[in-house]
């Protein structure tokens, strides 16, 4: 028995109809290529498929570029995930390349970047440390 006041789901109004008839946003067509040994990051970049997210970091790296040959600004907004996944070195070198001219970042990101840049590591297992009351 439930403390919760559980109504089963409704199926009765759902209908099905078959797969080949529904409209789809990925087919082979979509698929990427495989990368290959010779392949430079282009290459490897105009191989992914022209949909979705793919398709939308294809435009942001031609607009990236696009940015630096005309002298505009490319500012990178981005949380801490793109520091506590290991992203900074990349992030540095397209800042040196002078592909990124700005970073705004969340706090998240500033203390997975203080905490590499003091002791070489970073994100805490929360899950074992805050139930225990530690930070």
């Amino acid at each position: 028995m439930s403390i919760y006041d559980i109504t089963p789901f409704d199926f009765s109004k759902t209908r099905s109809y078959p797969l080949t008839g529904r409209s789809s946003k990925v087919t082979f067509k979509n698929l990427a290529s495989t990368h290959t040994p010779q392949s430079t990051f282009s290459t490897w970049l105009d191989r992914l498929p022209d949909i979705l997210a793919a398709r939308d970091l294809k435009r942001l790296a031609k607009l990236v570029v696009e940015a630096r040959h005309l002298g505009r600004a490319s500012i990178v907004g981005m949380g801490g995930h793109v520091i506590k996944c290991g992203l900074a070195p990349v992030i540095i070198d397209l800042i040196d390349q002078g592909f990124i001219t700005a970073v705004a970042m969340n706090g998240s990101a500033a203390i997975h970047d203080f905490e590499m840049g003091l002791v070489g590591m970073t994100s805490e297992d929360v899950d074992f440390s805050l139930g225990k009351g530690d930070f």
